[in-house]
């Protein structure tokens, strides 16, 4: 569990001044260092552990596609290329690709490491504690208490509450990811780790960051009362999340009128029905993180993960996405049901599909890692935790 407790608490805070990105590239490097160091250690140093297996019948399927279109995207003619040539992902292609098979590799080691109920409960409790004292020292940040991450950007943001994310609205989709956990234990610290969150969430002033917290804690919560709920109650449920999500969803669309996502969407979706520069974009993508030297270099990302597969992996490596998704979505309102603590893991992971749509968690390590820590415990095997 040291690795796990090694990024669990190292990724909000890691940060190295002097460096083009100060607070995403470090974040990132020990995120991928950390990752295959797990994978390494359960496969050469653990081998006495059962293998947990590819419990997801679609995980293996996206492993070969991204492998695959990562070989069809490498061409050998640009190995040399010229200075100024464009249109070039060769390097680009498979540091990416890495970085994705460790994240797959990463999820199915999870699942091992996480296969007690002990060590669920343990990874609940340090992610707890960590989102509070990041809240906390967001708090401080507001009161111009900061000592040591001083350099962020407060200007570029207008706003100084980013802890050691170094961007308000990457600080408050981590703290409204981990808000449901907070209410899965009955000690009374985790309602003031619960309350410094929401204080932090406020300060950040991430209008989409509340719509993830209710999301993850109305489908925690109505994971651990369906089971006790009758039929009357339960239809009841139903109703009210469905117009929630259709209010959620207008009050959205009326934001992204005047949102710079929209514009990204929109070009996305022209280049990859319009494009003659490649062979079946929309069904192959353009390549692992094309996306940034298909658009303005200041566009890294699409805003909306779902876009930005279509892009780079296709038609083909979306769907197969979607297909795992939806599979670990089953398997975790089964388990959700009849355990508080999964529960609670259950709304961390609705949380986090949610903000998909609005945002890019999966490129974002410090998010990443809560969102692969959840689909873990959604394909875990063993008892649960009551």
């Amino acid at each position: 569990m040291w690795g796990i407790r090694l990024l669990t608490w190292g990724l909000p805070w890691v940060i190295v001044p002097g460096v083009e990105s100060p607070y995403f590239d470090p974040k990132t490097l020990l995120f991928t260092a950390g990752g295959w160091g797990l994978i390494a250690w359960r496969l050469f140093r653990l081998p006495t552990l059962p293998a947990s297996g590819w419990r997801n019948p679609w995980t293996l399927w996206l492993v070969w596609w991204v492998i695959g279109v990562s070989c069809w995207r490498f061409q050998w003619l640009f190995l040399r290329r010229l200075p100024g040539q464009s249109y070039t992902y060769n390097e680009y292609v498979w540091l990416a690709a890495l970085i994705v098979l460790m994240a797959l590799l990463l999820t199915e080691t999870l699942t091992v490491y996480l296969r007690s109920d002990l060590s669920v409960q343990l990874l609940s409790q340090w992610m707890c504690l960590c989102a509070g004292l990041v809240a906390l020292y967001g708090l401080c940040q507001f009161f111009g208490l900061d000592q040591w991450y001083v350099s962020a950007p407060a200007g570029k943001y207008g706003n100084p509450v980013s802890a050691g994310f170094g961007n308000p609205g990457y600080l408050a989709l981590y703290l409204s990811l981990v808000l449901p956990l907070c209410f899965v234990f009955s000690a009374k610290r985790y309602l003031s780790y619960a309350f410094l969150i929401l204080i932090g969430i406020w300060l950040t002033h991430a209008r989409y960051a509340w719509a993830v917290a209710g999301i993850g804690l109305a489908s925690s919560f109505l994971s651990r009362w369906w089971t006790r709920m009758r039929t009357r109650e339960r239809l009841l449920a139903v109703v009210a999340l469905g117009v929630g999500l259709v209010g959620l969803a207008w009050i959205g669309w009326g934001i992204l009128q005047t949102d710079q996502r929209l514009p990204i969407w929109m070009s996305a979706w022209k280049k990859l029905c319009s494009s003659s520069s490649h062979v079946a974009p929309s069904m192959t993508g353009f390549g692992l993180d094309s996306f940034g030297l298909l658009f303005d270099p200041s566009i890294r990302w699409a805003h909306n993960e779902w876009i930005h597969l279509l892009v780079e992996v296709g038609l083909i490596g979306t769907s197969l996405t979607a297909l795992m998704v939806a599979w670990s979505v089953r398997t975790g309102w089964r388990m959700a049901t009849q355990s508080v603590i999964i529960s609670g893991w259950f709304g961390v992971w609705m949380g986090f599909l949610a903000s998909t749509l609005v945002h890019f968690p999966g490129h974002i390590p410090p998010l990443a890692w809560v969102g692969l820590c959840a689909w873990a415990v959604m394909e875990r095997g063993g008892a649960a935790y009551g």
